[in-house]
């Protein structure tokens, strides 16, 4: 056989043998990447349960960050994790299945309803992503006391933090009320070693930090601790970084190397006591009655809260109004009420309303909000503002046996209670 020849049909040979070998290798390779994985999730389990003190979740809702933050405490042992949290019932401890999945990399996702996690992650009337919470976690990073998780849907980077072996959830649930109850309100001064910045906000209904400081704007979501609140990322003033806060108690103030966040409460601030007694509400005239409509309130049945008495036309209706207690104001929401009169036996229903749209009906998330005006000695009237429009009213749709709105002989829901373009209440003497 001639040499070039022989070149010629080992070259063909390689050319056969080829394919063969990248199949070879390519399978290698998968089954070493699929093993490194199934390494990872056996890891990542084994890492999980050996804390018998559980784990602390930063946990922050909304695409960047935009919803508030919770804390969750979780405990994992032979495929289950009781969860207790900061963002409902605190006494609420929820057991169920976890796992770690692989995906491009392992992931913890928790298959099965947990009272306390999956509620964040679930759509309500009116809200179809919720408030754009996960349940599913990608695991981006481990060490032996911190695991960064990424959710899958949203993409918020969060931290669990092993706790000390012997944590309590209950107390560590305990400090973080007591911190979010004695922040009596949103308002604060921030002052930078010893010289004031600007007054900025807290809000513990939001979970988030705001304020312009050195020129620059922040928003900024947190969580609590038992000692104060932690920051999603640092806030950086004079190339100092401060991202977690201690709480004192006594000075109130939130502190963290020279940076100090004092609380501040203003004139328009007041306990809900304050609001207890008769008071008269302004809104347009209503024809052929010329007595006031007045509100009277006392102290609610639940926290926060305050029975009111409605005299409409010479009618008492019986209504809840809820009080802030970081803003220390009141808020008149739509609430279905008994009809002392028993003319409508479906009762009467408190709805929002644009008079400035041609009385148009709002969706039922709106409210007016009382704030209470130190110069002027009256309670201001602020109506929530959304995609559907500004509320400035309320009306009272009567209910029939059916269940249906009530309607004239032309066809006109029937209103007991007309309040137009509510501005203001005072005190009545």
């Amino acid at each position: 056989m001639h040499k070039k020849s022989l070149y010629t049909l080992l070259g063909l040979l390689a050319l056969l043998l080829l394919p063969s070998c990248l199949k070879d290798s390519k399978e290698i390779f998968d089954r070493s990447a699929a093993a490194r994985i199934d390494e990872l999730v056996a890891k990542d389990r084994e890492l999980l349960e050996s804390a018998p003190g559980g784990w602390r979740l930063q946990y922050y809702a909304g695409r960047d960050y935009s919803g508030p933050g919770f804390t969750l405490l979780m405990k994992f042992a032979g495929g289950h994790v009781t969860i207790m949290g900061d963002n409902g019932d605190p006494e609420l401890a929820s057991t169920t299945e976890y796992a770690i999945v692989k995906d491009q990399g392992p992931v913890l996702t928790f298959p099965t309803f947990n009272a306390v996690l999956h509620p964040l992650a679930s759509a309500s009337l009116g809200h179809p992503e919720g408030i754009q919470g996960d349940y599913e976690f990608a695991i981006l990073s481990t060490s032996t006391d911190s695991i960064r998780l990424v959710g899958k849907k949203w993409g918020n980077e969060m931290l669990l933090t092993r706790l000390p072996e012997k944590s309590s959830f209950e107390e560590l649930l305990l400090g973080m009320l007591s911190v979010r109850e004695e922040m009596t309100a949103n308002t604060y001064d921030f002052i930078l070693d010893g010289k004031p910045l600007a007054k900025g906000e807290i809000n513990t209904t939001s979970r988030h930090l705001t304020a312009t400081l050195e020129g620059k704007n922040h928003d900024i979501a947190y969580t609590f601790h038992e000692k104060g609140i932690t920051l999603q990322r640092p806030l950086v003033l004079g190339g100092k970084s401060y991202q977690s806060f201690a709480w004192d108690s006594e000075k109130k103030r939130f502190t963290s190397g020279g940076l100090t966040i004092q609380l501040f409460i203003p004139k328009s601030h007041k306990p809900i006591d304050f609001w207890y007694g008769t008071w008269t509400m302004r809104h347009n005239p209503i024809r052929g009655w010329r007595k006031p409509t007045t509100l009277t309130l006392e102290a609610g049945d639940k926290a926060n809260t305050l029975k009111g008495t409605l005299n409409f036309r010479g009618v008492d209706y019986k209504l809840i109004l809820p009080y802030d207690p970081a803003t220390g104001t009141i808020t008149f929401v739509g609430q279905p009420l008994h009809d002392p009169t028993n003319k409508y036996a479906g009762g009467v229903v408190l709805i929002p309303i644009s008079l400035a749209d041609g009385r148009k009906l709002l969706s039922t998330d709106h409210s007016i909000t009382f704030t209470w005006d130190e110069d002027q000695q009256q309670a201001i009237a602020e109506g929530s503002e959304m995609a559907d429009g500004k509320v400035d009213s309320f009306f009272g749709v009567a209910y029939g046996e059916d269940l249906k709105p009530v309607v004239d002989k032309n066809g006109h829901y029937v209103f007991p209670i007309a309040m137009e373009n509510i501005q203001f209440l005072k005190k009545s003497n």
